[in-house]
């Protein structure tokens, strides 16, 4: 059975710029850290990163391990049609 933990976390940027879409952020939880992160448009993976070092985290969650590994960026191509109805954005931390 897959144990799931509520994670912390926060979307710094969010932009749909030239068939792109843009999302740049942080995201942990306290147990374990991320070994890669997912970008989901209504329950469809779109999107991958590995996490990046954020150093203003740690500092915010000194005593969290995880908290400087918890960026995340995506920059990926969507079709403008997606965003003609309402859409469920996901980021999703997999370890």
């Amino acid at each position: 059975m897959v144990q799931q933990e509520f994670a912390r976390g926060y979307i710094d940027y969010l932009e749909y710029v030239d068939g792109h879409l843009i999302v740049a952020g942080w995201m942990f939880v306290n147990s374990r850290p991320f070994e890669v992160l997912h970008m989901k448009i209504n329950n469809n993976v779109i999107a991958y990163a590995t996490p990046a070092h954020r150093e203003d985290v740690q500092a915010a969650f000194p005593s969290v391990p995880n908290a400087i590994k918890s960026g995340f960026s995506f920059y990926t191509p969507v079709k403008k049609e997606l965003f003609d109805d309402w859409v469920t954005l996901e980021i999703v931390g997999v370890s």
